[in-house]
């Protein structure tokens, strides 16, 4: 078995350090102020006045003390940690075609030798590869976030009427489409051939409404879908539930 170093180029984007530089009193109060609501922590003053200036004296001590631990390595290995993009997944035809993609938009190409950033064109996170018959490459990810295209001639977001409180997890060809998962909205349609994404809600069992779906695949002329309940078949004409016995 041979290794492959993932040592690729971290995508264009702004580190943790950079926003904790650039993070003013209004935006702090709106992410730590509940903190100082909770029960057991001091009571702030109840004059407008000393109230807003005891704020900001925590607030600037906040930042001096964020200011003390980047003096201290732990903390700035522990920084960089939160900088370094994560693999979610890896798709290619074999150790000199391959793809992996992650966090903040990461798409990443190995062609046996170096790894290959294409200018990023989305900051979601990709959670899920596939490669179509054509070779084209299929990533899916939050924020209803589908992308295409390949390495050669580059990557895009694909333009759809999903909206971004969906979230895709897996995806899979079969056919001439593209069948993709969700969190918890059950399966949705890419189709290649019309360009369109719409939810797959016609002639479907009861157990994919709404579902949560754990993975998908395509064996031969054979459609797979795996729910935390049930495991479905689609054979091109009809969907068969098959109920696990410990889950009936």
């Amino acid at each position: 078995m041979e290794a492959t170093p993932t040592h690729f180029p971290a995508p264009e984007r702004r580190s943790l350090e950079d926003d904790l530089d650039s993070m003013d009193f209004e935006t702090w109060l709106l992410y730590c102020g509940h903190i100082f609501e909770l029960d057991g922590a001091a009571a702030l003053p109840t004059d407008p006045a000393k109230r807003e200036a005891e704020l900001r004296r925590k607030f600037d001590e906040t930042r001096n003390q964020i200011a003390e631990g980047r003096k201290d390595p732990a903390y700035r290995e522990l920084l960089a940690s939160f900088d370094v993009a994560s693999v979610n997944d890896l798709c290619g035809t074999g150790l000199a075609d391959l793809y992996a993609i992650g966090s903040d938009g990461l798409i990443a190409h190995w062609d046996g030798l170096n790894w290959t950033l294409p200018e990023q064109v989305t900051t979601a996170e990709l959670f899920h590869a596939c490669r179509t018959d054509q070779g084209r490459l299929v990533f899916v990810g939050t924020e209803g976030t589908i992308i295409t295209g390949e390495i050669s001639t580059g990557f895009e977001c694909l333009r759809h009427d999903v909206g971004e409180e969906v979230n895709f997890n897996s995806a899979c060809q079969h056919e001439q489409k593209i069948y993709i998962g969700t969190e918890n909205e059950g399966l949705y349609v890419y189709s290649l051939v019309t360009g369109l994404v719409e939810p797959l809600l016609e002639g479907i069992p009861e157990e994919l409404r709404n579902a949560t779906i754990v993975d998908i695949s395509s064996v031969g002329s054979t459609l797979w879908v795996l729910t935390p309940w049930d495991l479905i078949r689609f054979d091109g004409a009809a969907w068969q539930v098959i109920v696990h016995p410990d889950n009936g």
